[in-house]
Formats: structure tokens, sequence, C-alpha cells
């Protein structure tokens, strides 16, 4: 009889669910270890859906190799789409290092159902990120009320919430809410907040945010929020100072009045057609959409961005544009004025013996077309902005994105002569 130890691995030969239950009795280390034995027992690693890495290493460089091997493994398992059912970090971890597996573990939770039956207890945690989580209102609270001392907040496109109440954070300094397509309700009380971006809602949503008195930042994109809920609620915002409105479809006619308002956005609101701007702090405004009527009360504006753009291009339009420019001659020494279609700011010469120049007061435009092909003269072009803004210290003008022709006049103040032009093709 052949006595002799047969030496074939009959436990490698074992099925992969077998093999992952032996992985469940080891640590961390030795889990790992085990991918190093055969091809079959790494792909039993690599697919085992549970990671449990507690670990007490004082030493910095072992914990920095974990931390890096825990992010290249949860980052190769998103991308190839391997599932995670449960994963446990027990460490001691510095803050940078804190910050630094904050993205490993948003591979981990990405597009996963969040359930929790009680408050979590993170009581150290500064940086919050939820992100792609399937979870429902009570289940994000329980979240957010377990990190007291959370400083930064940010909820992406979680599918299932609908109401977000955000109250008794006194630490809490910056929000970012977006892609949240089902959100109803936002409601925050942290008097501490300082930056506030709430965007891209597909449901109606009812937004409470005064109580943030001392807000200075606020971004509001793609809502439907209505005329009377902006200038209700910028009213009562005392210390705001940046505001970006954007893609609002449902505002018409809008009041912001601000008395320290210093930087204003405002883009893309289609049914917008007024805009009455009470801010006597401001510095900085940039708008982007088709014409509409602007009436400001801006003493300290110094410089504004105007992006016009519009299917039509009667003489309406040109009334309108005319009227619009004027409305800052006195105000901003700098305009920043881009037009898709040039032929929309041609001024005709028998126009301008009825008008005044709309820009009398400006010292330096900046005149952007975004297409290369110019098909005028560019002498004709250059014409028509010296008639809009006749006292120019300097002009600059850009056509096209790639192909750029830039040309640039030097005048001296209170002379206008006839105009000297550089030029260069890059």
């Amino acid at each position: 009889m052949d006595l002799r130890m047969d030496k074939v691995d009959r436990i490698s030969a074992l099925p992969e669910g077998i093999l992952q239950h032996i992985i469940s009795f080891l640590s961390f280390k030795q889990a790992v270890q085990t991918s190093t034995l055969s091809k079959i027992w790494k792909q039993a690693w690599l697919t085992y859906p549970i990671l449990n890495v507690d670990r007490t290493d004082k030493d910095p460089e072992r914990r920095r190799v974990i931390l890096t091997y825990l992010g290249q493994t949860l980052l190769k398992r998103d991308m190839e789409m391997i599932s995670i059912t449960k994963l446990v970090l027990k460490m001691e971890l510095t803050s940078y290092e804190a910050s630094y597996i904050e993205q490993s573990l948003q591979y981990a939770v990405r597009g996963c159902k969040l359930e929790l039956q009680s408050r979590v207890n993170l009581p150290s945690l500064r940086n919050l990120s939820l992100a792609q989580i399937d979870a429902s209102d009570q289940v994000i609270d329980y979240v957010v009320s377990g990190c007291p001392l959370i400083e930064f907040l940010r909820i992406d496109d979680c599918l299932e919430l609908k109401s977000l109440k955000l109250f008794n954070l006194d630490k809490l300094k910056k929000i970012k809410v977006s892609f949240n397509e089902k959100l109803e309700r936002v409601e925050i009380n942290a008097s501490n907040v300082h930056s506030l971006s709430i965007t891209y809602t597909v449901t109606p949503c009812w937004i409470n945010v005064v109580l943030c008195k001392n807000l200075k930042q606020l971004k509001l994109w793609s809502l439907s929020i209505t005329d009377e809920w902006l200038c209700n609620e910028i009213s009562e915002l005392l210390l705001l100072e940046y505001l970006d409105v954007a893609c609002c479809m449902n505002l018409e006619s809008i009041l912001i009045s601000s008395s320290r308002l210093k930087t204003l956005f405002i883009g893309g609101c289609i049914n917008l057609v007024e805009a009455k701007i009470e801010a006597p702090s401001l510095s900085a405004f940039s708008y982007q959409g088709d014409m509409i009527s602007f009436s400001f009360n801006a003493l300290a504006l110094s410089e504004v961005d105007l992006y016009f753009y519009t299917d039509d291009s009667d003489a309406e339009w040109l009334f309108k544009f005319i009227e619009a420019l004027a409305k800052f001659h006195q105000f901003s020494e700098v305009i920043n004025l881009k037009i898709d279609s040039i032929e929309h700011m041609l001024v005709p010469r028998a126009l301008r013996q009825t008008l005044m120049p709309p820009l009398s007061g400006t010292k330096h435009l900046n005149f952007r077309n975004s297409y290369a092909c110019l098909r005028f003269p560019i002498m004709e072009v250059v014409d028509s902005l010296l008639w809009i803004s006749p006292h120019l210290e300097t002009l600059s003008i850009e056509i096209g994105s790639r192909n750029k022709i830039f040309l640039q006049e030097k005048l001296p103040v209170a002379a206008n002569p006839a105009p000297s032009l550089v030029g260069n093709i890059a």
C-alpha cells in the first residue's frame, strides 16, 4: 500500500463560498495573506463581501500602508461592481488620515441602501459626505445628528431623501445639497453656517434658511423657487455677501435687496423678464441670458459681466440691448461683454443719430464672441463698440476660442483719436 501523502491542495478545490467562510474567521491581515496562496484564494478574497479592519497600530507608517491598501481594494471593487455587504473600520486615526480615507469610504457606500435603527455616534467627525445613498429621511437624520462637531456636510444624489432638517449643529459651517431628485423640503437652523449650496432638485422644494443668520454665501441652481420666496429669503439674510442664482425657471420678476451683498450672479433663468437690484455694497455683477429689464441701486459696482444670447436679431432686441447697457454706465468702470452673434451689437449709423451712447462712463470694455469665423470687418466691430463706449481707456476684443484674435485699443483719457490696434493670432 502506498502510504505517501497526497500533495494535492484539496482545500483550494473547495467551493468559493466555503473558502470565504474560512476567511471570515481570520483577521484582516491574515485574510489579505490568503490572496497570495493561489489564484483561487486570491479570487475568493477579492469577491469576499465583508471587510473588517480592526487594528491598533501605533506606527503611522503601518497605518498608511493599511489605509492605502484598503483604498485600493475599495476602488477596485467599485470599478468592477463587486458588492460589499459589511465594512468595519476600527482604527485610531489622525485628522489627516481620516480625510485620506474619506474618499475610499465613498467607494464603499456608493449606491448602497443605508439602514439604521438608531442614531450613530461619531463625536469627532468634522467632514461628512453622503453620495448616491439609498436612505430614508430618518436614516439621514440619524447619521447627521450623530455627528455634533461636523463642519462640512455634503448630501448628493440620495435617492429617497424627501425632507432634510438640520438643527442644533453649532459647528456646521458649509453645506452642499445637490441632485436629490425627490427632495421636497429643506429646513436649516444652524447659526454658524456661512456657505450654503442647494442645487438640482426635480420636484418643487420648500426651502427655509432664514435662521442661518451668519450665512454669507448662497448658491441656488435649478430649483422651483418663486419671485416672492427669493425676495423674502434674501431680505432676511442680513450678512449675505455672495449670491448665485441659476436655471430657476419659475423666476420672472425678481427683487434682490441686500445691504451687504458684494457679488451677484444671475443666469439661465429663461422666464426672467425683470431684475431689480438694491445692493449698495455690490461690487461685482454677472448676468447670462436673454435680454431683460434691469434696475439698479448699486453705487459700489466696479465690474460687470454680461453674456446675452438670443435667437432674435431684430431692431427691438437692439433697442433693448442699448437700454440694458445704459443701466450700467454710471456704476461700472469695467464691462465684460459677450454676445454669440456679433450682428446683434452692430448699431447702424442712422440709429446712432437718435440715441445716446449707453456706456459713456465706462473706461474698460472687454468684448468676446464665441465663434472663430468673423463675418464682419473687424473695424466695423471696433467702430460700433467705440460708439457704445466713447470714453474708453482700453478696449479688448476676443474672437473665437481656439484661433483667437486679440485686439486692444489704448486711448488717452477724454480723447478719441483714430484707434491704434494691436492684433495677435494664436
